[in-house]
């Protein structure tokens, strides 16, 4: 028993879709099927095969994933709140996140429509049982020992290096200089 021989346009159905799964294991994102005019592309749950028409699937972009800021609300770390371009940044402590944007601790009881952990400043740790900040920060940190390191906030610290055993590798301050790569604020 013989396998069938394969004419032109199946080989190009199948490079395609092997350039397809390909591209699908690059971007470690799934499958989008175009439905129709009205529904545009949609994710699905089956992959295609060489039986479909290929010009109707694609690989969905990568997407940055949003750095969830609630883990703030209420801790004593400083924030950065602004609305617009024009806006200068204000520092203040999170207190509320909703529809309306991010309050923060003044008289007014203020909204902004973004905020940040603030940037380019030592916070002080004293202490506590886990990371207090939100995965996607780069970090730079101050040890009990004196000594310095940078990385990514989940990485680089165990939770054990956030609470305080009087160990040369205690956390006592830490610095955000930034956004993760694949990150990025709300």
């Amino acid at each position: 028993m013989g396998f069938a021989k394969m004419n032109e346009q199946e080989i190009n159905q199948a490079k395609r879709l092997g350039s397809l799964y390909a591209e699908l294991a690059e971007q470690g994102t799934w499958f989008e099927w175009f439905d129709s005019i009205d529904n545009g592309w949609i994710k699905v749950t089956p992959n295609p095969t060489t039986s479909n028409d290929l010009s109707q699937w694609r690989v969905a972009e990568k997407q940055d994933k949003i750095i969830d800021m609630s883990c703030l609300v209420g801790s004593d770390i400083d924030c950065e709140f602004y609305s617009n371009v024009d806006d200068e940044w204000k520092i203040s402590k999170l207190t509320k996140m909703h529809n309306q944007g991010f309050q923060y601790l003044d008289s007014t009881n203020s909204y902004k429509s973004k905020c940040r952990v603030r940037q380019d400043h030592w916070h002080s740790w004293q202490g506590g049982d886990k990371c207090p900040l939100p995965e996607g920060l780069d970090c730079k940190f101050k040890f009990r020992g004196l000594h310095d390191a940078e990385g990514y906030s989940h990485s680089v610290n165990s939770d054990n290096s956030w609470q305080h055993t009087d160990s040369d590798l205690d956390i006592i301050a830490f610095k955000v200089l930034g956004i993760a790569e694949g990150y990025k604020y709300e």
